[in-house]
């Protein structure tokens, strides 16, 4: 949970920081942390990827992700980039080093 508010956070410094000379609007630098997200938890439920966490972990009957934990993951992200469009700079940060 913690970490995708973290994805959140970098996703939004990192669309501010490419998009802020590009001109885009906030919903499609919101639209494009989204989109990332969305393939990161794909991805993350790959053969590819679970075999990879069975192989260098104890939990050999691991399989993946549930639907609802997935969508809760993006969720967190999406909860992420809001606050960190609203939040202060200085604050964000201190919610990134306290997360």
């Amino acid at each position: 949970m913690f970490s995708h508010i973290i994805h959140g956070f970098i996703f939004y410094w990192l669309a501010w920081l490419v998009g802020r000379k590009r001109g885009w609007s906030l919903g499609f630098m919101f639209i494009l942390a989204l989109a990332a997200e969305s393939a990161w938890e794909i991805f993350e439920n790959t053969d590819f990827i679970i075999n990879r966490y069975r192989e260098v972990t104890i939990s050999l009957d691991y399989y993946g992700d549930s639907i609802i934990n997935s969508v809760m993951d993006t969720l967190f992200m999406v909860l992420g980039f809001w606050l960190a469009f609203l939040l202060p700079v200085w604050l964000t940060i201190l919610l990134l080093v306290f997360l």
